[in-house]
C-alpha cells in the first residue's frame, strides 16, 4: 500500500477538520496516511503532504530541497498566493521562491483558489483545487446534522424575528471585526431590522470595539465554539459576514461554510471570496470596507430569506473528486485506483 507523510502542526481551529479530512480523501484511494509533527519523518518520507504549507514554511523548503536530491515527491495546499503578487521585496522573494518550486520536478504547490477566479495564481502554483471547506460536510456529517444547540436557541430568542448577522471564528480586525462593530454603530434603523452576532474569541486589541457592540444591543460571545455550534449557527444565520480587511485576500474556511449551508455572505467587493462565490453563483452582498453606511444600505435591502441557496451534491462530490484527483497527481498516486463508492 502507498503511504504518505501528512506534515501538520496545527491543531487549534480547522486544522483539526482539514486532518479528518485529508485522511478521508487519501483513504478513498487506497493510501495509508501517517501524520506527524516532526521535521525528520517528513524529510526522510518517500511522499509528504502539507495541508498548510503558509503555516510550516521552513518545513516545507527543506522538504523540497531534499526531494531534488532524491526521489522523494513533495506536495502542499497555498492557502496565501495573493501575497506572491503585492509590492514590496518580502513579497517578491515570495513569487521567486514559488516560482522555483515549480521548476522542482517532484515538488507540487496546489491553490486552493481556482485559476479561473485569479489566473496570475497559475505562475506560483502547480495546479488548483476548491477549499475543502467548500465541500467537506459530507464527510464530516455538519450539514445534515438538523440539531439546534443552546446558543443558537438563546440567539434565535434574542433576534425575535430579526435576520441574524453572525462574525464566526477569530474576532480581529484583520477579520473584519471592528468594520462589523462600526456597520453596527452606524444605523438604529439596522439595529431595529437586524440582529448582529459575533461569535468567537475577542483579540485584544478588539474589546472595546466587542464592547461598543455589546452596549449597543450586539451579542458577543467570547469563546471557542464547538463544531456543533457552530454548525447550528450557520443553520440559525440570515447572512454570514466575511468583509475582511483588504490585506486578508484569500480563501475563508468561513465563507466555504456558508456555502455549504446556503447562506448569504457579507464580503469584501473586489476580493477573492467575491469573485469566487459570484462563480458559484453563490448569494452574496458585497460592500466596500471601511464604508459603514453603504454597508448598512446593502444589508437592509437584501432579503436573506428569499435568496439562501444550498449546493447540490453533485456539486460539492465534484469539488471533493478534483481534490482527490489532483492530490493524487501531485505525489504520483495512481488516481485511476479510486474506490468511487467512497470517493
Amino acid at each position: 500500500m502507498t503511504r504518505v507523510v501528512v506534515y501538520s502542526t496545527e491543531v487549534v481551529g480547522h486544522h483539526p477538520e482539514y486532518d479528518a479530512v485529508i485522511a478521508r480523501a487519501f483513504a478513498a484511494i487506497g493510501v495509508e496516511v501517517v501524520f506527524t509533527n516532526k521535521l525528520a519523518v517528513a524529510l526522510a518520507a518517500r511522499r509528504v503532504f502539507f495541508p498548510m504549507i503558509d503555516a510550516n514554511r521552513r518545513a516545507f523548503v527543506l522538504c523540497v530541497l531534499a526531494s531534488c536530491a532524491t526521489a522523494r515527491r513533495v506536495s502542499g495546499l497555498f492557502f496565501r498566493p495573493g501575497e506572491c503578487f503585492r509590492a514590496g521585496l518580502k513579497y517578491r522573494l515570495k513569487r521567486l521562491a514559488f516560482r522555483a518550486f515549480g521548476l522542482a520536478p517532484r515538488t507540487k504547490v496546489v491553490s486552493i483558489v481556482p485559476f479561473s477566479v485569479a489566473p496570475r495564481f497559475a505562475q506560483v502554483a502547480w495546479d488548483w483545487v476548491h477549499d475543502p471547506q467548500m465541500w467537506d460536510c459530507a464527510d464530516l456529517g455538519g450539514r445534515d446534522d438538523q440539531g439546534v444547540t443552546p446558543l443558537a436557541a438563546e440567539l434565535i430568542a434574542c433576534a425575535r424575528g430579526r435576520p441574524i448577522v453572525v462574525a464566526l471564528g477569530l474576532q480581529s480586525r484583520i477579520k473584519g471585526f471592528t468594520h462589523f462593530c462600526e456597520v453596527w454603530s452606524a444605523s438604529p434603523e439596522l439595529r431595529e431590522r437586524r440582529l448582529f452576532v459575533a461569535a468567537g474569541r475577542v483579540a485584544p486589541e478588539c474589546r472595546a470595539a466587542a464592547d461598543r457592540l455589546a452596549s449597543l444591543g450586539g451579542i458577543v460571545v467570547d469563546r471557542h465554539l464547538s463544531v456543533e455550534e457552530m454548525a447550528s449557527l450557520y443553520r440559525a444565520a440570515g447572512m454570514v459576514w466575511a468583509v475582511y480587511h483588504p490585506s486578508y485576500d484569500q480563501a475563508s474556511g468561513i465563507v466555504g461554510r456558508a456555502f455549504q449551508f446556503g447562506v448569504p455572505a457579507a464580503v469584501r467587493r473586489g476580493s477573492l471570496m467575491a469573485s469566487l462565490m459570484r462563480e458559484m453563483a453563490h448569494p452574496t452582498v458585497e460592500v466596500d470596507y471601511d464604508a459603514p453606511r453603504e454597508a448598512v444600505r446593502r444589508i437592509l435591502a437584501h432579503d436573506p430569506a428569499a435568496s439562501r441557496s444550498v449546493p447540490s451534491r453533485e456539486t460539492t462530490a465534484a469539488m471533493r473528486r478534483r481534490f482527490i484527483r489532483t492530490i493524487a497527481q501531485s505525489l504520483n498516486v495512481a488516481a485511476d485506483k479510486w474506490d468511487r463508492r467512497r470517493a
